[in-house]
């Protein structure tokens, strides 16, 4: 998995859960969006990315129950040690 630098939406107009905020990843890197995995700790970012196309991990530290979730993310966690310990 690379990592990429910070992606921002300045020059796009829009915000995250719009599309076009996430679209915006292939203007940072010579990847699409559904080679780009959304690791996020919140559950609208998980969610706006996945609606957009990408991969998501979330990282559950508040353990939200699923239920509450409106999406099915790739894959949780609960903290980012137990992440770079499934990565690696």
């Amino acid at each position: 998995m690379r990592s990429h630098r910070n992606c921002r939406c300045r020059g796009v107009e829009v915000f995250k859960l719009h599309s076009k905020a996430y679209e915006n990843i292939e203007n940072y890197t010579d990847c699409s969006l559904e080679d780009c995995t959304m690791v996020a700790t919140h559950t609208f970012d998980v969610a706006g990315a996945q609606a957009a196309g990408m991969k998501t991990i979330l990282v559950n530290r508040f353990n939200v129950p699923a239920t509450r979730l409106s999406h099915t993310p790739d894959m949780v966690v609960d903290s980012y040690a137990k992440l770079a310990t499934k990565l690696s």
